[in-house]
This record gives C-alpha cells, structure tokens and sequence, in this order.
C-alpha cells in the first residue's frame, strides 16, 4: 500500500491510552479510517491484550475471564507474552513495511492496571516488557492518554450492557478504578505525555489526537 505522507523510512507506531469508557478503541479505527482514506497508508490496528495471532487472542480470553483466579504476577506474564506476539507481527507485517500500527492500551496499562491498581513495580513492569518487545513499541511515535470524569466513565461501561463472563478488571471496585485514573495521571505528568479529556463527541477527541500526529511531523497534511 502507498506510504503517502509518511517522513520516515519505516512506518508509523500510534498508541491511544486510557481506562476502560475513555474510548480508545474508538479512537483507533477513527485513526485507522483517516490514515487510509487521506493517506492511503494501511493499518494494523491493535486492542490490547487482542492481537493479530490465534495465540494472543488465546491470552486475551484468559485475562478478561474474570473467573479465572491468578496473581498480579500472571497477568504481567500474559500481557508480556502478549505483547512479544502482537509486536513482532506488527514490525514484520507492518511498521517494517511502510505501514502503520495503532494500539489501543500498550505496557502503560500494565503500569496503571497491576501497577496502580495490584501493587507490583513499575521496574518490573517496564523491564520485563522491554526485554520482549523492542525500542519502538516502548517508545511510539506518538502516545496519547485519554481521561473522562469517573461517572462518565461508569456511564459508558455499563452502556455496553451484562457481559457473557464478567470483565477482569471493569468489575473490580471503584477504589481499584480510582488507583488506576490516578496512575494514568501519574504517567503522562512523569513522562510528558499528552493527556485528552475525552468527555466531548468522538470526532472532537479524533481532531486533537491528528493535530499531534500534525505537530510532530509524521504526517504530513493534505
């Protein structure tokens, strides 16, 4: 697929952050549309701990089954190993071709989730996910966090109606969701990320994350 508008030789690695009800995953196939529309660049798009293989697709049905017990510890083992696969399929497929990958949620969430949320440390975290990904995917081009008041957040959640099997981490309590806003607001303040309140209409929300991608050059407008 045409690489237009891209400024480097490899492609172009997006993340969109944030709690469950911020609307990333919104956030991303809106991106994906723009870039192939506009751009005519192709897109991977990621919704972690989902992927592009049978087995992270495997993982994720293990992390959200909320019946399933395990320690923090587990769901750092399987977010990473996750990772590993989603991110080497993602440089092959697509970043090493030109072409994008865009993810919804990235190690941050492990931060803000087992971090904030169950404890464990961030080196732990971190290290453990550099060592099975690469630079790039600890580094993206571009990260984006999302924020929304936490009663807007809970509206949206509960919108989406009963879940088949209960959520992992949606139906933990509401002092383990407020670990979880606080830790993401911890991360973008101590890492310089950019924070989006994400209570306006979608479309809104899309325009502010392209003025970004805009701002930093990577591509170009048209």
């Amino acid at each position: 697929m045409s690489r237009t508008g891209t400024t480097n030789e490899r492609g172009l690695s997006v993340v969109i952050e944030g709690n469950d009800g911020t609307g990333k995953s919104t956030q991303v196939e809106m991106l994906a549309d723009w870039l192939w529309n506009i751009y005519g660049t192709e897109s991977l798009t990621i919704h972690e701990p989902d992927g592009p293989t049978e087995r992270c697709q495997e993982l994720r049905r293990m992390i959200k089954d909320a019946t399933i017990l395990r320690t923090p510890e587990q769901n750092l083992a399987w977010f990473t190993e996750s990772r590993s696969e989603s991110n080497r399929y993602g440089r092959e497929h697509y970043i090493d071709r030109g072409k994008a990958v865009l993810r919804a949620r990235n190690w941050r969430s492990t931060e803000a989730y087992q971090g904030g949320g169950q404890g464990l440390p961030y080196e732990l975290i971190r290290n453990m996910t550099a060592v099975a990904t690469d630079e790039l995917y600890m580094s993206p081009d571009l990260e984006v966090i999302l924020y929304v008041d936490p009663y807007v957040r809970a509206t949206r959640i509960s919108s989406r109606g009963e879940l088949e099997v209960p959520d992992t981490f949606e139906s933990m309590g509401d002092a383990f969701q407020t670990a979880v806003d606080n830790r993401y607001l911890h991360i973008a303040a101590r890492d310089h990320l950019p924070l989006i309140e994400a209570s306006p209409p979608a479309a809104v929300v899309q325009q502010q994350i392209r003025e970004l991608i805009w701002l930093r050059g990577l591509l170009r407008r048209v």
